[in-house]
């Protein structure tokens, strides 16, 4: 064996060796109950569970990191081969990212008070209040097109958990936000159901493109062919199969 050759086998073994499986897919995603939430140190709820169940069908690994929306969404615009979910998807959203497709039926949003001096009976009277709505949210979209701003009558709040707690202290005046997230947190503080009450509907906010409305699971634009229609396909399957509804169904309300 010549000297090129042992050069050659030891520039081999210096490299590690190929594993044959692909690295875990980035997955970036909030707290956001009730469709992902935390539970006994566990990320849950029908969304997270209908993901893994994409990535599964797809014979991909997803690395799910829980983090800041603000956060969650700014690696999803700026990072190749990022997952993004539970995400509304807008006009001003729909260049931005690459939608597998909805993972989530949205609710009717409604803006909440905690004041009992105070009665609005349409959009315009809630423009002379506080409102609170979260960064980076359909709904803070939904009202800065609609004459909301920051510093005069809107507060962008890092996550709505904080949002929900200024509005119980009366430190906002409307909270701009789900019916189901607010039935969430009344569920965990019985409290709040005698303080929190819903004043109006947003009425108006349609984010949908397409005839396919909700919160979607999307991909960032830099993402691969490869990936994109794997979990597209995958997404696509499970609502054929009702693989899809049956994880919705699971977790639905009973009235």
């Amino acid at each position: 064996m010549g000297l090129r050759d042992i050069v050659a086998i030891a520039l081999i073994l210096s490299f590690p060796f190929a594993s044959g499986a692909a690295d875990p897919v980035k997955v970036v995603t909030e707290e956001f109950p009730p469709l992902q939430y935390s539970e006994d140190g566990e990320l849950t709820g029908p969304s997270t569970e209908i993901v893994r169940a994409v990535f599964a069908r797809a014979g991909l690994d997803a690395q799910i990191s829980v983090l800041p929306w603000a956060r969650a969404y700014k690696l999803a615009t700026t990072e190749p081969d990022v997952v993004i979910f539970s995400i509304g998807r807008t006009k001003e959203r729909e260049a931005k990212f690459r939608w597998v497709g909805t993972i989530a039926e949205r609710p009717r949003a409604f803006f909440y008070t905690a004041r009992t001096d105070i009665s609005v009976s349409g959009m315009e009277d809630v423009k002379s209040y506080l409102v609170g709505s979260s960064l980076n949210d359909v709904l803070l979209e939904y009202l800065q097109r609609n004459g909301f701003q920051e510093g005069k009558n809107l507060i962008e709040l890092r996550n709505y958990e904080i949002g929900y707690r200024m509005l119980k202290a009366r430190r906002i005046d409307f909270l701009a936000v789900s019916e189901d997230l607010m039935n969430y947190f009344l569920r965990q503080d019985p409290e709040g159901s005698s303080l929190v009450k819903a004043a109006l509907p947003v009425e108006g906010l349609d984010p949908r493109i397409g005839d396919s409305g909700g919160d979607y699971m999307a991909t960032s634009l830099a993402t691969s062919d490869q990936l994109y229609g794997k979990l597209r396909s995958a997404l696509e399957a499970m609502k054929a199969d009702g693989t899809y509804r049956a994880i919705i169904d699971r977790y639905r309300r009973t009235p």
